[in-house]
């Protein structure tokens, strides 16, 4: 059965539209859409050493082998993995192989295997041990700011402390990077405004008393606009009209401005409704 939902999948992920996307004959969306393919190698990784061709004890080595080297060539990988984080990884490695070899001897002895499983409990209770200070750590400096990742970054550390908030973005420079605005307990709701049409379309909007009305109706507590980005073309931004229509309302006060590339990012908070009727003069 999971042999066939493999195989389901790989067909799936085949005609999937993000498959090869990009402008025609420069495919430039295939190496990030590989991701999509994981479960599908997933699976198969998981059940190509059940298969009848590799019952046999030679096979089986054999098959373990190959995977021991690609699982060392993809963790040597510098561009893949921080270095700073490689002796991390292995030594959690060798504690996972060190636990399941400890579950099978307890499972293939008859003598004590108590002594066994009482050894892979502990390894699993000392890894967890060693591992909360990490998570400590990770979660002091989640989405605080620095230099040099993100116009965004400055935009990211702000909403840190901001928390079960209605929060709308638009442009799609921050579309594409907008789940640091949930919030560091993921509280918060963001949705990107923009015009839902029939057959699932999702268009922009393209006046202002129409932009102001939606957002009104998505009942916003904090609005971010960026300019808009091709994602094929990232290193040209084109702005977006949707910052001067909220600028101009007296309901929106910005509390955070940054330039990307020439292009501002907003971030506005919603003290009352927005005014459609005010757009003439806008």
């Amino acid at each position: 059965m999971l042999g066939a939902v493999a195989l389901f999948s790989l067909a799936a992920y085949l005609i999937t539209p993000e498959t090869a996307a990009g402008q025609n004959g420069n495919p430039a969306g295939f190496a990030f859409n590989l991701r999509y393919l994981a479960p599908a190698l997933t699976l198969a990784l998981v059940v190509a050493p059940l298969a009848p061709a590799l019952a046999g004890p030679r096979a089986r080595t054999a098959t373990v082998a190959a995977l021991a080297v690609v699982l060392a060539a993809t963790v040597a990988e510098p561009r893949l993995w921080p270095s700073q984080h490689t002796a991390g990884a292995i030594a959690i490695a060798v504690a996972a192989v060190a636990v399941l070899g400890m579950l099978a001897m307890a499972r293939r002895s008859r003598a004590r295997p108590a002594i066994a499983i009482a050894t892979a409990a502990a390894l699993v209770v000392a890894g967890a041990a060693a591992g909360y200070p990490l998570q400590r750590h990770y979660l002091r400096g989640r989405y605080a700011y620095q230099p040099n990742v993100s116009y965004l970054a400055r935009a990211w550390a702000l909403f840190r402390t901001v928390h079960s908030s209605r929060v709308g973005v638009v442009g799609t420079f921050g579309g594409f990077f907008s789940y640091p605005f949930y919030g560091l307990d993921v509280s918060n709701r963001v949705q990107y405004v923009a015009e839902r049409g029939p057959h699932g379309s999702f268009t922009p909007i393209s006046t202002c008393a129409r932009w102001r009305a939606q957002v009104n109706s998505d009942h916003l507590k904090y609005l971010i606009t960026t300019p808009a980005r091709d994602p094929w073309h990232p290193t040209v931004l084109t702005s977006s009209p949707e910052t001067r229509w909220t600028a101009t309302d007296p309901a929106a006060a910005p509390v955070f401005t940054e330039q990307a590339l020439g292009q501002p990012i907003v971030v506005f908070r919603l003290r009352g409704p927005l005014d459609p009727a005010g757009c003439s003069q806008s």
